[in-house]
């Protein structure tokens, strides 16, 4: 059969299961559309005079990553192209597609009819066309296996990061040392595909997560200096001098660090925290390599 035809029906098999909206979406919903039961988002849907009516839509039938898992095999076992899409989203169109969708917030279900834009949009952001390097692949298919296998495919699929050599050997190496620690290799992995999708190609990787990591302790130099001079003055005061509360989340820098520590260790053997010469200072009174030290003073 037909490899579009294929796709097109475990499309429509994962669609007519039903979609779950989460409880992020359903909030952006009601902060967006003023859609806050489910009546009012049935009325914004069926309004075809209805300004905001398409933007919701597009949100709505954008694929998750539990639709992408669903045909994952598929576009891992048959060389779509780039110019199959407006073949698939043809099918779709046909289809007549009337999936229901759950929504967490406000329990119910909704029925709602796949606009034909929204097929087309729908297949594209699906990343059909794109392929995994040929190394980088076997090292996954050997090394993971059931919906994880899955799952990092379809993540390295929607990363935007050039394969390159140094790239999939870095990705190689920390698969097959990381893939028993479930929780492990998903916390490091996860990082890595934000980070590379930042980073420009050529760089050096190591490099790169030590200056990351650098980056990280300015800011919880920064969180501890506002702190202090929190406690020698009032919020009140410090606006009016111009001085804000770090936006960042410190528990989540000191996670990043840790990762970046543990990414590093495993994949090249070592780690540091700053360079030697030019080290950073805290507060002009603490310069240490010594991560828990560090968070001992800031907590």
């Amino acid at each position: 059969m037909d490899p579009c035809i294929l796709l097109a029906d475990r499309i429509e098999e994962t669609l007519n299961r039903g979609i779950q909206v989460n409880s992020d979406t359903c909030h952006f919903i009601d902060s967006t559309f003023g859609c806050t039961s489910i009546k009012a988002l049935d009325g914004v849907v069926r309004n075809a005079g209805d300004c905001e009516r398409d933007a919701l839509l597009d949100l709505l039938f954008s694929p998750d990553e539990a639709v992408q898992i669903k045909i994952e095999d598929l576009l891992t076992v048959y060389p779509f192209q780039k110019k199959d899409e407006a073949k698939i989203a043809a099918q779709l169109v046909c289809r007549n597609l009337i999936p229901p969708f759950s929504f967490s917030e406000y329990h119910q279900t909704l029925t709602i009819k796949m606009p034909d834009f929204c097929a087309g949009l729908f297949v594209v952001r699906l990343k059909i066309w794109k392929k995994l390097n040929r190394n980088l692949s076997g090292v996954i298919c050997r090394s993971l296996t059931g919906d994880l296998r899955k799952q990092v495919m379809v993540g390295l699929r929607n990363s935007r990061f050039e394969q390159t050599r140094d790239r999939v050997d870095f990705l190689s190496c920390l698969i097959a040392k990381t893939a028993e620690n479930r929780r492990e290799f998903r916390i490091c992995f996860d990082f890595l595909l934000i980070f590379f999708d930042a980073l420009e190609p050529g760089t050096d990787i190591y490099n790169a997560l030590r200056d990351k990591k650098k980056f990280y302790f300015r800011q919880l130099q920064a969180a501890r200096k506002y702190a202090s001079d929190l406690r020698k003055s009032n919020m009140e005061t410090m606006m009016l001098r111009g001085l804000q509360c770090p936006s960042f989340n410190i528990a989540t820098i000191h996670r990043n660090m840790k990762t970046i520590d543990r990414i590093s260790r495993i994949c090249f053997g070592r780690s540091e925290y700053f360079e030697t010469a030019g080290g950073v200072s805290c507060g002009g009174r603490l310069e240490t390599n010594d991560l828990h030290t560090i968070v001992d003073l800031l907590s």
